[in-house]
């Protein structure tokens, strides 16, 4: 037997080595596209209201005149950023369904339903958001310029 047999040999021999199988049985944690669209949401909500504004000037829910800040462009109540942000909402809503409205182009009643409710919600919310921003300008405003 020469060493290259012996090598060989010592070759095809393996030595034991235990082996210790370890499980951890762990739940994969996943987000939905869904639940991502929700987070989103709220993350564009708190951002339209001015949270970071409140926060740091620490304001006031309300008064009791009212829930606009008027005549003053530089600070805002809570409950006002929420008001202007449900409306600014309402408004991107409209823009959604003038694009579903676009779909739909072969039924022509659900386009023009789409169309018509994503008019009414874009006029609604320009007009309550202008409305809002008027009673916050000074009176002589427009004087000033």
């Amino acid at each position: 037997m020469g060493l290259k047999d012996k090598f060989n040999k010592l070759k095809k021999l393996k030595p034991y080595i235990p082996r210790f199988k370890i499980t951890l049985k762990v739940k994969k944690i996943t987000l939905t596209y869904d639940i991502l669209w929700i987070i989103g949401l709220i993350v564009i909500f708190v951002s339209y209201m001015g949270f970071v504004y409140d926060t740091i000037e620490r304001t006031i829910p309300f008064s009791a005149q009212g829930f606009i800040y008027e005549r003053n462009l530089g600070d805002q109540f809570i409950l006002e950023g929420i008001v202007a942000a449900i409306f600014l909402f309402l408004g991107a809503l409209g823009l959604f369904f003038l694009y579903m409205g676009t779909r739909y182009l072969y039924v022509r009643n659900r386009a023009l339903f789409y169309f018509g409710l994503g008019m009414t919600f874009i006029i609604i919310s320009v007009v309550i958001i202008y409305w809002m921003f008027t009673l916050k300008l000074p009176e002589n405003y427009l004087a000033l310029q």
